[in-house]
């Protein structure tokens, strides 16, 4: 019995891909970079690599939007990707920014309206950018942030740099991010927009993100559905 398990345990990593360690991203909480030196203070830290999931097979769609600036001059665009998780039919959000204006780019941050409710499971980034190295260490040159975070209210973002460790995306030949993502219970997609910004400069563009039917949507559904069920039984009881 020990062997058969085993067996279909191999199976099961070799079509879902190989387990990981998760990093939840629950409101009010930060991932920090992990492998750093000196280290950043965690305790909790996002994920390096990308899913195993990320094939051609499971794309569900992808965005790629101009990035509109409103003041200073962080312009460029934003790619924006999704994936459905096999396992469980859920959807995880990629994101990677493009900055080739003047201005730093080191924070973006989603809109809240498309974000409260959802589930963040893990969430992480692959190291594949080209970004512009902080003053006081550590810092990089990768476009991986310091850290991924949540505010109390829900909405996530990512941080570049902070207090002057990490890195920043400046055009033209130091502004491209890594692959940021974030896994979550969210099954259905829509457009909506992230905030970018350097404590002064401030652009926005247009990014997909999850789409969570609101509590009262689902309580008018959950009401239809026992409505029906009565007519049901009214009619099996008539005949």
């Amino acid at each position: 019995m020990k062997r058969t398990t085993a067996i279909i345990a191999v199976a099961v990593v070799a079509i879902f891909g190989s387990a990981a360690l998760a990093s939840p991203l629950p409101p009010g909480s930060s991932l920090d970079k992990p492998g750093t030196s000196p280290a950043l203070p965690g305790p909790n830290y996002y994920t390096i690599g990308l899913p195993s999931y990320f094939l051609p097979v499971n794309l569900v769609t992808s965005l790629t939007a101009p990035i509109v600036p409103s003041a200073g001059n962080i312009t460029g665009t934003v790619i924006s990707t999704v994936y459905m998780n096999p396992s469980n039919s859920q959807l995880t959000f990629e994101y990677k920014f493009t900055n080739t204006g003047a201005d730093e780019l080191i924070r973006a941050a989603f809109d809240l309206s498309h974000w409260a409710g959802v589930t963040i499971t893990d969430a992480g980034a692959d190291g594949s950018g080209s970004s512009y190295a902080g003053t006081v260490l550590p810092t990089w040159t990768n476009g991986d942030p310091i850290f991924i975070g949540r505010d109390a209210t829900a909405y996530p973002y990512i941080q570049w740099r902070a207090d002057s460790k990490g890195t920043s995306l400046v055009g033209p030949s130091s502004g491209l991010s890594s692959n940021i993502w974030f896994s979550t219970n969210a099954t259905a997609y829509q457009v909506g927009y992230t905030g970018l910004s350097d404590g002064g400069a401030i652009s926005s563009a247009n990014v997909l993100g999850p789409n969570v039917p609101e509590p009262i949507t689902m309580v008018t559904l959950l009401l239809g559905m026992g409505g029906m069920a009565v007519r049901r039984r009214r009619r099996m009881a008539a005949k």
